[in-house]
């Protein structure tokens, strides 16, 4: 292309390391490229570390790394011309540990790392031999001297601490913030507790959330609600027991009053009247202890195999009489022998309180039909009788302790409302179950559900 005109190359020789040393062409100057030619300086070879020592032309610094990696001089012919200078190497790894080295020879000529030459007091001697055949030293940091820069950097520094304590501050103010959102619910959760714990079981908690919290405000109020149904069952049930105990006390109180007084005379028929009062009284005080037994899981249940059938039988035969003589037909359809693992005495309990209560309120001329299903692990019995009938809302509650549709009539007819609270009881000690529903009857379908294994 006409860029340089290199001359013919002088005879060469190979030396020790197999390199050939020559000096290369000056080139020339290409007006129509605007290139400027430049002659190398000349490579001193240093036959200790096979090194050339050079000062490298400007072209060839990296102001990025400020590193010139060592070369060794290349094997080529002068005719070869400027277009076969090998390619330049890659520059090295941009460590700050490598673009502060250098390594300069016996001349103070740069052989590796930093482009200028250290001060002699950053320098350090190479020894071999006995003899120093080099220095190395290490680049100091940079320090900013400029009045600019350092300006500059004081800002920098200024801007840094300002953003450090808005960060801070605003962290805190969001900590605080989400603090306060955490802890609000739980500060009324805790004085909540401490309500319940003081008696106070209307308190409920106002769920806002449908996360933890909010569920765990949502189970408080159930456990107040539940608290607080208990406490009302509790007053209740001693106002019903205070009621039962006083209406038998205040007949019998009366009675004998009237006799000292002579108002009655002391007959055959008054005493049997008061024979009568001391009986309902003491049933009533009897249902009341064995319910607390049954309550406290002290009541003594001796399982065994039984048949069921013959335990119903035996009831309904005793029975027989009395239902016939408020004209009620009594039906047993429980012929099949049926065995299960229970306590004969308290099946005989449990089916006697059912027939007491059939007995008492099913109007004559009526009906009580028993039936049984048989399944793979369980017995089903049916009771279903004729009218009255029990209000929807009211069959929930008949097997609860003192509860009556009507307690007038109930009272009249001799009932307490305990007797299906004990046949529940029962039934739950036998790991069974029992309800009631409308009969197809017209009046109540109470079924007992047992286990046939017990």
């Amino acid at each position: 292309m006409g860029l340089f005109s290199p001359k013919p190359p002088p005879p060469h020789e190979d030396n020790d390391f197999g390199l050939s040393s020559h000096k290369l062409p000056p080139h020339e100057f290409d007006d129509d490229f605007g290139l400027f030619s430049h002659k190398p300086p000349p490579h001193e070879f240093d036959n200790d570390f096979g090194l050339f020592s050079h000062e490298p032309p400007p072209h060839e610094f990296d102001d990025d790394s400020r590193f010139f990696p060592p070369k060794l001089l290349p094997h080529r012919g002068v005719a070869q011309g400027f277009e076969s200078f090998p390619p330049r190497p890659p520059p090295p790894p941009r460590f700050t540990f490598l673009r502060r080295l250098q390594i300069v020879d016996m001349k103070k000529q740069v052989v590796f790392g930093y482009h200028k030459v250290l001060p002699n007091e950053l320098l350090r001697p190479l020894h071999h031999k006995g003899q120093i055949i080099g220095w190395v030293g290490l680049h100091p940091h940079e320090v900013i001297m400029d009045n600019l820069a350092l300006s500059f950097q004081a800002q920098q520094r200024h801007s840094y601490i300002l953003i450090a304590a808005l960060a801070v501050v605003v962290s805190v103010l969001v900590s605080w913030l989400l603090a306060r959102q955490l802890l609000n619910p739980i500060r009324h959760i805790a004085t909540g507790a401490r309500a319940l714990g003081s008696g106070h079981y209307q308190t409920r908690l106002p769920v806002k959330s449908a996360d933890e919290l909010g569920q765990l405000a949502s189970d408080f109020n159930h456990l107040a609600h539940t608290l607080e149904r208990n406490e009302q069952a509790r007053r209740q049930w001693i106002a019903d027991i205070s009621h039962e105990l006083r209406t038998p006390l205040a007949v019998l109180r009366g009675e004998i009053e009237a006799m000292q007084d002579g108002i009655h005379a002391m007959t055959l028929e008054n005493l049997k009247s008061l024979h009568s009062e001391t009986l309902s009284l003491g049933k009533l005080v009897d249902d009341l202890y064995e319910l607390a037994l049954s309550d406290l899981g002290a009541l003594d249940y001796r399982k065994e195999v039984v048949d069921i059938a013959d335990v119903l039988d035996s009831v309904v035969t005793a029975f027989q009489p009395r239902f016939a003589a408020k004209n009620i037909l009594l039906i047993n359809q429980v012929q099949e022998w049926v065995t299960i693992f229970a306590d004969t005495r308290r099946l005989t309990q449990l089916f006697t309180n059912l027939l007491e209560n059939s007995l008492r309120y099913t109007d004559p001329p009526g009906r009580l039909e028993i039936s049984i299903a048989i399944t793979a692990n369980h017995v089903l019995l049916d009771f279903k009788d004729s009218a009255p009938a029990v209000p929807d809302d009211s069959l929930d509650k008949l097997f609860e302790r003192l509860y009556r549709v009507d307690k007038s009539r109930s009272r009249t007819l001799g009932g307490a409302g305990l007797g299906l609270a004990i046949c529940r009881n029962i039934v739950e000690a036998h790991e069974g179950q029992i309800s009631a529903q409308h009969s197809p009857l017209g009046g109540v379908w109470v079924q007992v559900k047992l286990p046939r294994n017990g």
